[in-house]
């Protein structure tokens, strides 16, 4: 018995000694970067798009400040990148009048950002 652990331990040790394995383990992380590198790219590239999308047409429905918000800008902003690009792009969205259903509730944020925030509870 003594003997099968013995084998079963220096295989284990061989195994994580090689370069191989090493190498294995450091190809994943490798690819794991740079697709959290690609998804931050995109989510840069969305924002800046949809806001200037926004800030030409000069006015943002409800709907498009909650999913810019909620489901684009927290979740960027929480990487902790500081991107002042987005951030500025962001601040000039936040200004926008409010449009929901063709009806202009006026360019105070707050009644968006009041709908946001009830929905979050």
């Amino acid at each position: 018995m003594e003997n099968i652990t013995t084998i079963i331990l220096a295989i284990f040790a061989s195994v994580m000694a090689s370069g191989g394995f090493w190498t294995y383990l450091q190809g994943n992380r490798d690819k794991k970067d740079n697709t959290k590198a690609i998804v931050i790219g995109l989510a840069h590239d969305r924002l800046m798009h949809l806001g200037m999308i926004y800030i030409e047409r000069g006015k943002i429905t409800e709907d498009e400040y909650e999913n810019y918000v909620h489901w684009l800008y927290e979740p960027y902003d929480n990487l902790k990148i500081y991107n002042g690009a987005v951030k500025r792009i962001k601040q000039e969205v936040d200004k926008l009048p409010i449009f929901r259903a063709g009806i202009n509730l006026g360019s105070k944020i707050e009644n968006a950002k009041a709908n946001f925030e009830r929905s979050k509870v």
